[in-house]
């Protein structure tokens, strides 16, 4: 076996290719009503449910306040459109388009349209902000007639298209009037200027304009200047998690019908970042943004505003089908399954429960306390090979230290093996051939936990013994991992891991061995003597956590009670890694690990606590 398997999305994203390959646009990529139509089933009609207009039309702020305000919160009805015919619901199409229908019957004469004041002060009747209000509705609108194009219920569309082209032309000509109006007041917020790149070139293609298009890659090459060092999309002169996935989105399905491989490019650093803010429970994390999520900018109704899940699932979305990039797809499951929390909720109970992830059924051992402490941590313990919850349960101790401070622990039971071995998958050479995907299992199992028990997201934490500790080792070490911090007891990294170490993993590790330990031998076992295939040295295994965070030593190693213990800081202060040799001992779980008669767990969870606020 070469490193962890992830085969569920593998297969999946296998699938979708194999689905639609025969079917490109003319840009050589699926057309976007293909890549819709690959959505997971009931997907894309959950996110366009609020779009669709009421009784008299409005959409968006429109339908909330119950009268017309301006043209941009019709949208919404260009998205229901979208949602009902890759649907093939063209009942629900036909209600949908009256939302277009009275958008253009607010128009003006000289192509804009008519504007009352926001709930927020605000007006969009006049200069920068009636072209900015214009081309938010024009790119989806455009937007819904070349994906109606690409369907085949065009000629269901066909002559209410047309009846509206002259007055498309005419709202065009008026936000090309006014394109100098655009960047002055969207510097700040690239995602505006890539909205607005969006009406333009989803327009032009509608109306056949090259001038329009030519806008469009203006547009493009100001919002890709407007990046920092990461490929984040900037707004208000920093990342914002919202926002960037904004940015994503408009960019991605402007690009599926405009040709722009600089900013095709520009995708995949944007996207690995955006990945990165999906907590393990499906929440996008806020902290750091620049606008939305914490309280700093007031939005069209006049309420501060929030992330906007829908159109970071929907960007995740996109980046997973189009490049084909299973960590967006799985994010964007995470996602739309927080989003669903309530409908999707399982009754955890204190004892054995059976549930099913990654596609197999698993039973798992939970230890919820009598008083929980307000969104309580989460620890993830997994026992060693051949072993059994129970096991871990009795031998470790950590449930009653975890009850004393609130928190909860999860005891996941391994599969069998063809033997009816209890094992996890880390990759010995014995279970190559089996395709179990712990890794993204335990992702699911810590993501169910948390939302349904309304956890700590940022307090997950994960150790194990043995096999266990080898599989703490490998959370640790994958792309994005979702545990704040690993404490391994008697595990080791196999050697074949790819990645060994992914570059954005940061967590804090603290790991314990016994040096004369005769199953993860102190050594290692490079050359495979022992048959679980080969694994790196205990010391070596630490070293290269140094050089991974850029440990600073905390000081000499000390030796007491028969540990030597290490410490060292990452340099970005938000990582640490602690080390405890154990002399003697053996293949075992420890019972304490000094200072004062502490248990072992005692210890762990101290670790753990530490690094909550890190």
């Amino acid at each position: 076996m070469r490193g962890p398997r992830f085969w569920s999305w593998r297969v999946r994203v296998a699938a979708l290719v194999l689905a639609v390959s025969c079917r490109l646009g003319a840009e050589g990529h699926l057309s976007e009503y293909e890549i819709l139509r690959s959505f997971p089933p009931g997907r894309l009609e959950a996110l366009t449910a609020s779009d669709m207009p009421d009784a008299q039309g409005f959409t968006g702020g429109n339908r909330t306040v119950g009268h017309w305000l301006e043209a941009g919160p019709q949208r919404g009805s260009c998205r229901a459109v979208i949602g009902a015919v890759v649907a093939g619901d063209l009942a629900r199409a036909d209600r949908a388009w009256r939302g277009i229908e009275v958008a253009f019957a607010h128009q003006r004469e000289d192509g804009g349209f008519t504007a009352e004041i926001r709930p927020n002060g605000s007006s969009a009747a006049s200069g920068g902000a009636a072209v900015e209000t214009a081309y938010f509705f024009l790119q989806e609108y455009g937007r819904a007639v070349l994906v109606i194009r690409e369907s085949p219920h065009a000629a269901h569309f066909h002559d209410r298209i047309e009846t509206l082209r002259p007055k498309l032309r005419k709202a065009c000509d008026f936000i090309a009037a006014g394109e100098a109006t655009i960047l002055q007041r969207s510097r700040k917020a690239v995602n505006r200027v890539l909205i607005a790149a969006k009406a333009f070139g989803t327009c032009g293609r509608v109306l056949g304009d090259d001038t329009l298009i030519d806008t469009s890659r203006r547009l493009v090459a100001e919002a890709l200047r407007l990046r920092d060092a990461n490929g984040v999309f900037i707004e208000h002169g920093g990342q914002d998690s919202s926002y960037n996935a904004v940015s994503l989105l408009f960019g991605q399905v402007l690009a599926l019908h405009v040709s722009l491989p600089e900013l095709d490019a520009a995708f995949p650093a944007a996207a690995e970042w955006q990945i990165g803010r999906v907590l393990v429970s499906g929440e996008v994390d806020h902290r750091g943004n620049t606008r939305t999520g914490v309280g700093l900018e007031p939005g069209f109704n006049g309420q501060p505003k929030g992330i906007n899940h829908n159109e970071v699932i929907l960007a995740l979305q996109y980046h997973g089908l189009v490049p084909r990039n299973p960590a967006a797809l799985e994010a964007a499951d995470r996602i739309f399954a927080w989003t669903q929390r309530e409908r999707l909720r399982t009754p955890w109970i204190s004892g054995e429960n059976r549930v099913v992830l990654d596609g197999r059924e698993r039973r798992v051992r939970i230890d919820l306390p009598p008083e929980r402490a307000p969104k309580a941590p989460l620890v993830l313990a997994f026992h060693g090979f051949t072993g059994s919850p129970e096991d871990l349960r009795q031998q470790s101790g950590l449930t009653a230290a975890a009850a004393r401070r609130g928190w909860v622990v999860a005891y996941p039971e391994g599969t069998r093996d063809g033997s009816g071995r209890r094992f996890f998958q880390v990759g010995y050479r014995f279970h190559g051939h089996l395709q179990v995907d712990d890794v993204q299992a335990a992702r699911e199992l810590a993501g169910r936990l948390i939302r349904d028990l309304d956890l700590d997201p940022r307090a997950v934490f994960v150790t194990g013994f043995s096999n266990g500790a080898d599989l703490s080792f490998l959370l640790g070490s994958r792309p994005n991992p979702f545990p704040r911090a690993i404490a391994p007891v008697c595990g080791t990294m196999m050697s074949d891991w790819t990645p060994f170490l992914a570059p954005s993993a940061r967590p804090s590790v603290l790991a314990v061995n016994v040096m004369d330990d005769p199953i993860t031998r102190w050594d290692g076992d490079r050359k495979d003597r022992d048959g679980w295939g080969p694994y790196w040295g205990t010391e070596d295994v630490i070293q290269a956590w140094v050089a991974h965070l850029g440990g600073v030593p905390e000081g000499a190693p000390i030796l007491e009670d028969g540990i030597r213990r290490s410490r060292w800081v990452g340099v970005d202060g938000g990582s640490e890694l602690g080390f405890l040799a154990v002399q003697r001992g053996g293949h075992r779980w420890p019972r304490t690990l000094g200072g004062s008669g502490r248990s072992t767990a005692e210890t762990l969870l101290e670790f753990f606590e530490a690094q909550r606020d890190r």
